[in-house]
């Protein structure tokens, strides 16, 4: 079976609401994770879970997407702050 199959396949499977499937190859992580929608990443962390409250209730979220949400911060707000000024194109 070739990787690239492997991967493929991967990513087109249903996850069940709250759990983790991952697929490592070397350094590199891909992970899918279903919470209301299919939340698929690439990276180098690995598939640990992490303890979160989400309304007020214990649930568990990879660590992966809990950095990737803390770290977005910046991003958002940069894109809010570009979208208050109107963009010329040639035409």
């Amino acid at each position: 079976m070739k990787p690239e199959n492997t991967s493929c396949q991967f990513f087109k499977e249903k996850v069940p609401k709250g759990e983790i499937v991952a697929y490592q190859r070397g350094k590199v992580m891909a992970l899918k994770w279903q919470n209301k929608k299919s939340v698929c990443l690439n990276t180098i962390h690995d598939a640990s879970p992490n303890l979160v409250t989400c309304k007020s209730k214990d649930c568990l979220k990879p660590f992966v997407v809990c950095d990737h949400n803390n770290t977005m911060g910046g991003i958002d707000l940069c894109n809010q702050e570009m979208s208050y000024y109107p963009t010329l194109r040639k035409q």
